[in-house]
């Protein structure tokens, strides 16, 4: 039997869930648009870029140059302009949907140590899910190449693209015009949906579980400071790592660098993230016990059956199976 038909619910419980089922049809639309956003963008890139490099010989050689341009303004358009345009045409307030409300800089430190730290724990735990699974003879993890990036053109176009613009464009979306959708219905609730929506839009099995747990993190930094710029620097960072152990292990013979030095500064640089991390809980936590709390809604409705209404709704049932639907092409193709 439907909840709304039940007789266990006020009437404003029943309007209340109306609207929910409202705000999570609106979450699934978002999802899917600029999935297939992400996908256009990519296609019309494609065919643009080929038509030409087929007409400019200048270009021949250039292939990293032109694979990171490519890939940066497919991020900026397909979901970083989606997402502004939604969050334009949504009703509720540009500065309620991207917050950019001061944090103090003792805080904002604190709060990036320790999402920073969270992501380099979630990409250990994957790293040695890959390997185990490698080991076992399976392998699903696909990738396009790392950069092959050496010049400093190459490096400089190549950071911007991987590390600066989806820290930004990302961020817009996911925990900007998706999560603000629902934080109305408890801060839990929006930051578990973002972060689910983040992970999958990842279409990657090995990405999925990784992007999720960096989704928390970084829904949580922002619904704590209400602001969007913790959760931008995060992801900047955690994407500037990346892109810099991408370039010195690709240049490690071109550079003549010891790759046992690189690997002894990779673990220092974690070890001390990871401590700076602990001490700034600690800290934290002494100022706000409940700094790792979410606000919850208020409302008459349970949360479980928040949960239910939201994962119910047709829309947002089509955008997670056109996600893993994605997923399951990647591995297919």
């Amino acid at each position: 039997m439907d909840d709304f038909n039940t007789n266990t619910f006020t009437d404003d419980s029943k309007e209340e869930l109306t609207r929910l089922k409202h705000k999570a049809n609106i979450v699934g639309f978002m999802s899917i648009i600029a999935t297939f956003s992400f996908f256009a963008t990519s296609l019309g890139l494609s065919y643009i870029l080929k038509l030409f490099v087929q007409s400019s010989n200048s270009l021949q050689g250039a292939d990293s140059l032109v694979n990171n341009i490519y890939s940066g303004l497919i991020n900026l358009i397909g979901i970083g302009v989606t997402g502004m345009l939604f969050i334009l045409i949504k009703k509720e307030s540009t500065s309620y949907q991207l917050p950019f409300t001061k944090v103090q800089k003792s805080t904002l430190f604190s709060i990036i140590a320790i999402g920073f730290s969270v992501c380099m724990v979630s990409n250990l735990l994957t790293n040695l899910f890959m390997e185990t699974t490698q080991t076992l003879g399976f392998d699903f993890n696909f990738s396009a190449g790392e950069s092959k990036s050496s010049t400093y053109l190459e490096i400089l176009v190549y950071f911007i693209s991987v590390a600066v613009v989806p820290a930004v464009s990302e961020e817009i979306l996911f925990r900007g015009a998706i999560l603000s959708t629902l934080r109305k219905y408890g801060d839990g609730i929006a930051v578990f949906v973002s972060a689910l929506i983040f992970g999958l839009f990842h279409a990657n099995l090995v990405q999925i579980p990784f992007a999720f747990i960096v989704g928390l993190v970084l829904g949580w930094a922002v619904v704590y400071t209400n602001s969007m710029l913790p959760a931008i620097l995060i992801h900047f960072i955690n994407n500037a790592y990346s892109v810099i152990s991408s370039i010195l292990s690709t240049n490690t013979e071109l550079w003549e660098l010891n790759s046992a030095i690189t690997v002894m500064f990779s673990t220092v640089f974690i070890v001390g993230i990871a401590i700076l991390a602990f001490i700034s809980a600690m800290k934290i936590s002494r100022k706000d016990h409940s700094f790792l709390s979410l606000n919850r809604y208020n409302g008459n409705v349970s949360s479980s059956i928040i949960c239910k209404t939201i994962f119910k709704s047709p829309i947002m049932i089509g955008a997670i199976t056109l996600l893993c639907a994605e997923t399951a092409i990647n591995y297919i193709f």
